[in-house]
């Protein structure tokens, strides 16, 4: 039996997971963030040093016999941030007896998704990013430039979206909304003018309006027209997104999934309905069902020639579940 590492690095929080073909866990460590651009290079080789760690400590036996390590982080993208990586997982893994191989954290997503198969995968979060992986292994990306010029139906651009039609309504300038309502009571205030001080003194004003993204589909749910405009708007963004990778990367093939990734599309209900009616029929569409670790895991798997076991997802969803309570911190 093969056993694999995989990694899921992001901007505030790694998660790593021991496991073979089977989708049987061994162990489950979690750190801190391992994104170059969210940490120093002191603390970003201390919290992936860490992952092993853990990982060796909780089955020592099993970690000598580890064939190999896929991490999947956020941050690669850029060829500085992928060298800073490099170097660090070099120095960390050369202790040890497996190979590893470094890469974007998107096909981690796509193979949670695809279970290792080509693909497509549309994630919106605080952030939005396309992905797909074609029959060649060409790994092509679409958007996720960063919420400053980019970032079209992302969390943080629909709460944005939801402010401004509700300061427009209050000028006169724009339709009612009943989001003025729910924006109010959410963050308690008496009048839409004091959502200002609210929102500006936050820790952390990104994160806080992607959060309102939420209440765009409770307006949405009562057939709210400003809701529903913003909502058809970020579909119509998805099925751009999705048929640019599909001209560019599967001319010649159809991919065998796009799954759905993020917290927006724990609105899937609303969402399958409205992409499916502009992309090619027969490709399904689904929400991914396993977390971005298991893609990392069924990376590994792939490049060591391991094909997936029909019980793989099974048994992964079962072991995270009996693992996710003794997972090991560290900052």
């Amino acid at each position: 039996m093969s056993l694999v590492i995989g990694i899921d690095g992001g901007g505030t929080k790694t998660k790593a997971v021991m496991a073979d073909q089977k989708g049987h866990i061994y162990a489950v460590a979690t750190s801190g963030a391992t994104n170059p651009n969210s940490v120093s290079h002191s603390q970003l080789k201390k919290n992936i040093q860490s992952l092993f760690n853990c990982l060796q400590d909780v089955h020592p036996d099993e970690f000598e016999q580890v064939d190999f390590c896929f991490a999947g982080m956020a941050g690669v993208g850029e060829a500085s941030s992928k060298n800073q990586l490099h170097v660090i997982f070099t120095e960390i893994v050369q202790a040890y007896k497996f190979e590893y191989k470094l890469y974007n954290d998107g096909i981690n997503a796509l193979f949670a998704g695809t279970l290792g198969e080509p693909g497509i995968v549309q994630i919106a979060g605080t952030g939005t990013i396309t992905y797909g992986l074609n029959s060649l292994g060409e790994f092509h990306r679409v958007g996720g430039w960063g919420y400053l010029f980019d970032d079209q139906a992302s969390g943080y651009d629909l709460g944005k979206q939801a402010l401004s039609y509700v300061f427009q309504a209050y000028d006169g300038r724009g339709s009612q909304t009943i989001l003025e309502h729910i924006l109010l009571n959410h963050f308690q205030v008496r009048a839409v003018p004091d959502l200002i001080p609210t929102i500006y003194a936050h820790e952390k004003p990104r994160e806080l309006i992607a959060s309102i993204s939420q209440l765009v589909f409770e307006a949405y749910d009562s057939g709210d027209f400003v809701a529903g405009k913003i909502i058809l708007e970020a579909s119509e963004q998805y099925i751009k997104n999705i048929n640019t990778l599909l001209k560019r990367a599967f001319q010649d093939e159809l991919p065998s999934l796009i799954s759905l990734a993020g917290g927006l599309f724990n609105r899937s209900d609303v969402f399958i309905p409205l992409i499916q009616k502009k992309i090619n029929r027969s490709i399904p569409i689904q929400k991914v069902r396993l977390e971005p670790v298991a893609g990392a895991v069924i990376a590994a798997l792939k490049e060591i020639g391991q094909l997936i076991d029909s019980e793989f997802e099974q048994n992964f969803k079962e072991g995270l579940c009996l693992f996710e309570g003794s997972t090991n911190e560290s900052s």
